[in-house]
């Protein structure tokens, strides 16, 4: 059984980050822009049943490349995140890292991780970082936006740097 090596240089360090904070035997986990799959990987060997969605073809195609076709509850599809619907109501908890400034409407996405989660795992770009959002300069201005989303539960749980450029992003646990 091959799973995904870490593409993302930070990949291990988000996963030191998030581990401790939910148990992973068992459940549902759904990654919704998944890229490489490396935090797929780290759940599933944590236990978990995982799928994740990423809208690039290019990344999708080298993943299924990379995991093959027939790996137990290691699930990939191609699949713009816009648009999920009641497709996918499938996580226990449900990973989105640095994809929601690439969204159309990142807030309906919100939305419906709350929805569809007991936990989120949420990382996002801040001003000045790539694509980051406008409007959100600092943790504060993020745990503001997503308590307006409508969790009870909003926890900074530790921050990453980036290699690419001088910035950090903070992870956010959701319940």
């Amino acid at each position: 059984v091959k799973i995904p090596t870490a593409k993302n240089l930070r990949a291990d360090e988000m996963w030191g980050i998030i581990e401790p904070h939910a148990e992973f035997e068992g459940k549902t986990v759904l990654d919704l822009g998944c890229g490489h799959g490396d935090m797929l990987g780290h759940a599933w060997g944590a236990g978990a049943n995982v799928l994740g969605i990423d809208n690039n073809e290019e990344q999708y195609h080298s993943l299924r490349e990379s995991i093959g076709t027939n790996i137990d509850n290691f699930s990939i599809r191609q699949n713009d995140i816009n648009y999920l619907g009641d497709y996918y109501r499938w996580g226990d908890i449900i990973f989105c890292f640095s994809v929601l400034p690439y969204l159309h409407d990142p807030n309906t996405v919100l939305q419906w991780i709350h929805q569809y989660s007991d936990i989120a795992f949420i990382e996002v770009q801040y001003a000045n970082d790539g694509p980051g959002f406008t409007h959100i300069h600092n943790d504060d201005d993020m745990k503001k936006w997503l308590r307006r989303i409508g969790w009870q539960n909003v926890e900074a749980i530790g921050r990453t740097h980036t290699q690419i450029r001088p910035a950090w992003r903070t992870i956010w646990k959701c319940t």
